[in-house]
């Protein structure tokens, strides 16, 4: 019950900021890292921890916004099966995409029409607000969270940032 008052709090101050530049790389690096000491998870870092993608953010909340998507992606997978993580970043246009993929059981068709609703999990455990609250975040930066995925094969998940974002 704390832990869901808690994310319902963290949910309605999601307008408060602190924006600084800030690197995307180093970011995803940061949150990795966190991950670091779980058994059976491989990361694959599709980019190099040199490369410079910058955006105008806050930190803090880009943080919540991988450290969700990083920690769903390996909950997705079997437990009988070893996880591979995979982070990718490209450009198109305005945007840097951040591109998380895993080689969990996919989602089901159900499932992914409320994927982004608050209240809305599949976990015996959490408050369902997780998705919900981080795409509010990128949103309110000009950005998007999207995903594809196939049954028995995995997920991956889209994370937009505009080039030139200020947020609000």
């Amino acid at each position: 019950l704390a832990a869901t008052a808690t994310e319902f709090s963290n949910f309605a101050k999601i307008s408060s900021n602190s924006i600084e530049e800030v690197n995307i790389i180093e970011r995803l690096n940061h949150c990795v890292e966190l991950f670091s000491n779980e058994q059976d998870v491989t990361f694959v870092k599709q980019y190099k921890s040199s490369d410079t993608f910058n955006v105008m953010f806050d930190k803090d909340k880009m943080n919540r916004v991988f450290i969700n998507i990083i920690k769903n992606a390996i909950q997705a997978i079997p437990s009988d099966k070893h996880a591979e993580i995979t982070i990718g970043i490209d450009q198109q246009n305005e945007f840097h995409i951040v591109k998380i993929s895993d080689n969990g059981s996919g989602i089901d068709s159900e499932t992914q029409k409320r994927l982004f609703e608050p209240n809305f999990t599949t976990k015996s455990s959490g408050s369902g607000l997780g998705l919900a609250i981080c795409k509010n975040i990128v949103k309110n930066y000009g950005g998007d969270i999207w995903f594809e995925t196939q049954k028995g094969q995995g997920s991956i998940f889209y994370i937009s940032f505009p080039k030139n974002s200020v947020g609000k």
